[in-house]
């Protein structure tokens, strides 16, 4: 975990830290589009993922385009709630094993998480019973994890990122519905 943040610091900074402006602008917008435009782009994302579309990112390039990366998903965190768009992209064009893919993903996903539940409480859009509600939720959560990491060491790399990409499918189906419907 040392290395990974020593290395992915230029993109968590930044996609923690605007995390709070998206949140400022989450009353300025419709909710609907914010859905519907996320669900539209985790489908997009699975998709390219299934036919194998990848990214490179050249070693040079990894900081400037890391920092961009980070400021895009804070925002769009704040907005949406979700922290997938487009740090997870960035993450995989590092072309990181599946370990520390798993693992980078967990710390850019338990800092927005902690950015979000701050900026949300401090703008008074957090409550007691939505904050308990969450930890609840954290339960099933670590289980899901614990379960996931067992089962990740059994599959191989391609087994992987068909499991992947079909669950951010599926994930980006059920937004989108939610929008429409």
């Amino acid at each position: 975990v040392g290395a990974l943040l020593r290395r992915l610091w230029p993109f968590l900074l930044p996609a923690t830290a605007a995390v709070w402006l998206g949140a400022e602008l989450f009353a300025l917008c419709q909710t609907q589009w914010l859905e519907a435009i996320l669900g539209i782009l985790l489908l997009l994302y699975a998709a390219a993922g299934l036919i194998g579309f990848r990214q490179r990112l050249k070693s040079r390039h990894e900081r400037p385009i890391g920092v961009a990366c980070g400021l895009v998903n804070g925002v769009l965190a704040g907005l949406t709630g979700s922290f997938v768009m487009p740090g997870v992209i960035f993450l995989q064009a590092l072309r990181l094993d599946r370990h520390k893919l798993v693992q980078a993903m967990g710390i850019l996903f338990t800092l927005s998480t902690l950015a979000l539940a701050t900026a949300l409480y401090y703008h008074g859009r957090l409550t007691l019973s939505i904050g308990l509600s969450s930890a609840l939720a954290l339960v099933p959560a670590v289980i899901g994890m614990f379960i996931g990491s067992r089962v990740r060491h059994l599959l191989t790399e391609i087994q992987f990122q068909r499991i992947f990409f079909g669950c951010v499918l599926g994930l980006g189906l059920a937004i989108l519905k939610s929008a429409v419907w």
